[in-house]
């Protein structure tokens, strides 16, 4: 068996939270005529935000004007400059420090894309690395980047018309997930490599690429995780490297709904969200509802707020997919159906029956102690309106509402959001149902219902 090998890393943290060295030694700060030779460091720290920073002790020697003219102009607040670096625009910067002793220290934060070297030059490859994304196992990869020979299962290969990704494992995957865990915050658990099917690609398009497919990693994940430190590669030369904050949600352990010892189908599941991807108005539909779904998915409003949040997220479903790709309703019918039968609309078209989850025990006691609900998207909706409206007689059902059935009830909506996305994305295989009860690994895996019911139907 010809085992390939693990994806080369150009950006190595041992620990968690560990700042990257991007620069050291002399770089230049510029505003309109005005600049400072600086000599000190610039790294990609983590905390308070992740961003790139720079720090170093100014020089003003060789400028033609005096020097308190310059300090006067370049320290107002708010001020903005060009960081350079070999005389090639790296970011735009603003001061965060400014320390005037014997010596000038000055400390600042990038405010925008953040390259170092050439991005107008074409590459044929772009190496990168992902943080803070879930356990998954792949297909083989051999070696590390201490140069022992090792096999493990930690390869995710995405191909599509235009593009080829190889997603692998770091070779410190399992040691470094497990301090992640312990201590919170960012690492890099994961390597890859984008190969263009053309010959070269921009670093434009190479955003534009990367930009689908962090989305799509945020939904695979259940929280936001972006291919970062990106590097542009020539005859295995770095021409540029990226340093951009791009969007990263801080670790935390969530459920989310892929299969943990199987990739498969993730790989057509990208091909159809790229499709999609193509089309502007759908991106913007890509772009939100996953937004909303991982904002849910972590809690970030609480229970209460996600409920509200995941809501918004059906709507938005139900009106791409049925109203406007499937045109099952028009006019009038369109506007006036109740929020209920929306996602009893939705949920139909995936093949899932409107019942209470079994292992539900709470949501079915809200079911079965009100009279006018009689099944899930309803029992959703009325938790949903006694959260939103302020009328007294909301808030005192509220109050009455369990918080294990409010929670509950997040989780179904959660499950709807994750089957109509796969639906979206002709998903043919098992996925991972949070409603099944599943306490333990390799529990709670099924087929998605629509390929059932197209099995029942032959």
């Amino acid at each position: 068996m010809n085992i390939p090998d693990r994806v080369k890393s150009l950006s190595l943290m041992s620990e968690p939270n560990q700042s990257l060295l991007i620069h050291k030694g002399e770089f230049i700060l510029v505003y309109g005529d005005d600049q400072i030779v600086m000599n000190g460091e610039i790294n990609y720290n983590w905390f308070p935000i992740a961003n790139a920073r720079f720090s170093g002790i100014a020089s003003f020697e060789n400028n033609d004007r005096n020097e308190e003219v310059i300090k006067l102009k370049l320290f107002q607040k708010g001020i903005k400059f060009n960081l350079m670096i070999d005389n090639l625009l790296f970011s735009q910067c603003r001061f965060t420090s400014i320390s005037i002793g014997s010596q000038t220290v000055l400390e600042g934060i990038s405010e925008s894309i953040s390259v170092r070297g050439d991005r107008s030059i074409i590459v044929n490859e772009v190496l990168f690395s992902v943080a803070n994304m879930r356990d998954f196992h792949g297909s083989p990869i051999k070696g590390t980047d201490t140069g022992e020979h090792t096999v493990s299962f930690g390869r995710i290969e995405f191909d599509t018309p235009d593009f080829t990704i190889l997603l692998d494992k770091s070779f410190n995957h399992d040691t470094i997930l497990k301090l992640l865990q312990s201590k919170g915050g960012y690492a890099i658990l994961y390597n890859g490599s984008l190969i263009p099917k053309k010959n070269g690609i921009t670093f434009n398009e190479a955003s534009d690429l990367f930009h689908c497919f962090s989305n799509f990693l945020s939904l695979i994940n259940g929280r936001r995780c972006s291919a970062i430190f990106k590097h542009g590669i020539y005859e295995n030369q770095v021409i540029w490297s990226d340093f951009t904050n791009y969007n990263v949600d801080s670790y935390k352990r969530v459920t989310s709904w892929p299969v943990q010892i199987s990739t498969d189908h993730l790989n057509s599941s990208l091909q159809n969200f790229y499709k999609i991807w193509k089309s502007e108005s759908d991106r913007k539909f890509l772009k939100l509802v996953i937004h909303w779904y991982v904002e849910a998915n972590s809690l970030s409003a609480h229970v209460e707020g996600s409920i509200i949040l995941a809501q918004t997220a059906l709507e938005l479903i139900y009106n791409w997919l049925i109203i406007e790709k499937k045109a099952i309703l028009a006019g009038k019918d369109a506007e006036t159906i109740s929020a209920s039968n929306k996602i009893r609309l939705l949920i139909s078209q995936l093949h899932t029956n409107h019942e209470v989850p079994l292992s539900f025990k709470h949501l079915q006691g809200f079911v079965e102690s009100n009279k006018e609900v009689n099944d899930a998207p309803e029992a959703f909706v009325q938790i949903r309106n006694a959260i939103v409206h302020s009328q007294k007689s909301k808030r005192d059902k509220l109050a009455q509402i369990s918080s294990k059935a409010q929670y509950e009830a997040l989780q179904l909506s959660l499950w709807y959001i994750e089957l109509s996305m796969l639906y979206i994305l002709n998903f043919k295989g098992n996925y991972y149902n949070r409603c099944s009860g599943a306490e333990w690994l390799g529990e709670g895996e099924e087929m998605v219902p629509w390929m059932v019911f197209n099995e029942y139907s032959l």
